[in-house]
């Protein structure tokens, strides 16, 4: 990731108010079922097994309690999900307008939110000599031999 999602700009914080809930949802219930013996590596794709496989009504790894809360967890997940991806839309049109944007969605990576958030963050970049001011500015630093 390519900003920490506490320190997302203001622009993109506003039209995309879904990224923190999303997040903080699917660290706050991993921790959860980590409490469990239930250990999910990090990413969406295995968060969604795991939630499958753990509210699915014949399972018989979870108490009917903590099944009812993680099926609201769940719910909610896919209602971010879904909101998530209807601004995704709105912003991948934005940013297929725009020469800036555009160049940042070249790199291998970098999606349409990272470009957005890289673009509002940053313009278009003319304030860097180089990408390795560019690098720099991201937090990467190469090996430097003696």
């Amino acid at each position: 990731m390519l900003f920490s999602l506490d320190v997302i700009p203001s622009e993109l914080e506003e039209t995309f108010p879904a990224v923190l809930p999303f997040s903080r949802l699917i660290n706050q219930t991993r921790g959860l079922l980590s409490e469990y013996g239930l250990v999910s590596p990090f990413g969406r794709s295995a968060f969604c097994r795991i939630l499958r496989k753990v509210t699915v009504p014949n399972a018989q790894v979870l108490s009917p309690m903590i099944k009812t809360q993680l099926n609201a967890a769940a719910d909610r997940y896919y209602d971010l999900t879904g909101s998530i991806q209807e601004v995704t839309q709105t912003l991948a049109h934005i940013a297929h307008h725009h020469p800036c944007r555009q160049l940042l969605l070249r790199f291998p990576g970098i999606g349409v939110i990272n470009a957005m958030a890289i673009f509002s963050a940053i313009g278009s970049g003319s304030q860097l000599k180089n990408g390795s001011e560019f690098s720099a500015w991201q937090g990467f630093t190469g090996r430097h031999s003696p």
